[in-house]
Order: structure tokens, then C-alpha cells, then sequence
């Protein structure tokens, strides 16, 4: 079975509902609004998984927070396209004791399906060949790893302040709290 790929904007997504959408950003303009778009048109896959793996859930949003999630991201995309297998679901099937279960294909990087679908011409591929093989797993690693504790201390203080003030707040105690209703009983 072949499969088929599409690339859209998020304004042209909006609406849509497709097996498995995967979110490409690329400008630091992208706003929350288009982002939560263009990250929940998956029925089955979506990959907001990874921005929460690797960009954690701080609130990040001075210039400087900005510039390391773009230097970021591109690790990221690197190392989840050409270096990490992952295996897709193809199926159901049942199994000896006649449960259903999902049937998942060989483990594959994402790049290595993008060769397997053809769709390259051969330029394109020595092209990204060539560029998956100059990569170095190891440097990308330590690379994320150094952003994330950056971002993570950069973050952390203002949003425990956000916290702490939310959780300071002092309840009302007039609202949200509703007296019972009691039913009368009718005579017999």
C-alpha cells in the first residue's frame, strides 16, 4: 500500500483531520494559536510529543529563550528524521486468544521511508544521504542536552513565580460551592 504525503500551512489545515500529522516549525512568527492547529489535525499520530520531550512545559517567551528553541529544534529534526527508528502501525490483528492487536511494521527512521517511497530523485538523495552520514549522534545529543538545562534555568524561576501567585490566590468562598438540594417528600 502506498502511502501519500501533503505539506500545508496551518491556515490551510485548519478543519482537516488526517491519520497522522507531523508539524514543521520553521519562522520564530509562528504563534500558539496556528501551532495548536497545525499539532492537533492527527486522528491517530500527532508529534506534540516531542516538543514536550524536549522543550519540556516551562513558558519560554524572551528573545533569548526564543534564539535556543530555534537552535533547538533543528537538533531535534535531526535526530527524530535520521537517526531514530520508529515503528508505524499497518494494521490490526487478532491474537491466539482472538484479542485484536496492532500490527506494526519493521522499525525505520523516517528518512529511511522517505527512500523506500521513491519519491527522491537521485540527486535529492545522495544529497540527504550524504548529509545524514555527516551527522554525529553524539555531539547532537550533548548539544540538546546543553539547551534544555539552559532553557530549564532561564524558565524555571518565572514560572514557579506564575505558580506560586495562582496558587496564593485565596479561594471565594461564595462560589462554586452550592447547597444540596433536598427533595420533599410527598405525603402517601
Amino acid at each position: 500500500m502506498g502511502n501519500l504525503g501533503y505539506a500545508v500551512t496551518a491556515h490551510r489545515a485548519q478543519g482537516s483531520t488526517v491519520d497522522a500529522a507531523h508539524t514543521v516549525v520553521h519562522s520564530p512568527e509562528v504563534t500558539r494559536e496556528s501551532l495548536y492547529v497545525a499539532m492537533t489535525r492527527g486522528r491517530e499520530s500527532k508529534n506534540n510529543q516531542i516538543v514536550r520531550r524536549y522543550g519540556f512545559y516551562w513558558r519560554y517567551d524572551t528573545p533569548a529563550q526564543l534564539r535556543l528553541l530555534g537552535e533547538l529544534w533543528p537538533l531535534v529534526n535531526d535526530r527524530h528524521n535520521f537517526l531514530t527508528p520508529t515503528k508505524k502501525p499497518i494494521g490490526w490483528d487478532t491474537d491466539g486468544k482472538g484479542r485484536r492487536r496492532r500490527v506494526y511494521d519493521t522499525l525505520a527512521t523516517p528518512f529511511d521511508r522517505l527512500l523506500r517511497s521513491g519519491v527522491l530523485t537521485s540527486e535529492r538523495t545522495a544529497e540527504l544521504t550524504a548529509y545524514r552520514d555527516s551527522l554525529n549522534p553524539a555531539h547532537i545529543a550533548r548539544e540538546i542536552d546543553r539547551i534544555q538545562q539552559r532553557l530549564t534555568w532561564l524558565a524555571a524561576d518565572k514560572t514557579r513565580k506564575l505558580e506560586a501567585a495562582e496558587l496564593a490566590k485565596q479561594p471565594d468562598p461564595t462560589a462554586g460551592v452550592k447547597p444540596a438540594r433536598t427533595r420533599k417528600k410527598q405525603a402517601s
